[in-house]
């Protein structure tokens, strides 16, 4: 929905259920990269991975609000499960 820098790469594995985006992170940008996540590909749990990042999981809607801490290349993993 809206990266905190310049967007990469963006992908998702249907079958292992693993969406991966990989962006040149911006932290002088106020808004946060933003991930909006189906229930149709999560329906339960799901695991976060953003090293360098503030995650944080909006209620109701789904989003994942992402700030990036320092400038550079992040990578953000989003796997279903535990």
């Amino acid at each position: 929905r809206a990266t905190q820098g310049t967007p990469h790469e963006m992908r998702y594995d249907r079958l292992s259920g693993t969406f991966t985006l990989t962006f040149d992170a911006e932290p002088r940008i106020a808004a946060p990269t933003e991930i909006v996540l189906p229930e149709a590909q999560y329906p339960d749990e799901f695991r976060v991975t953003a090293p360098g990042m503030t995650v944080e999981l909006g209620q109701g809607d789904r989003t994942l609000r992402l700030w990036a801490k320092t400038p550079g290349r992040k990578t953000v993993t989003v796997t279903r499960g535990r």
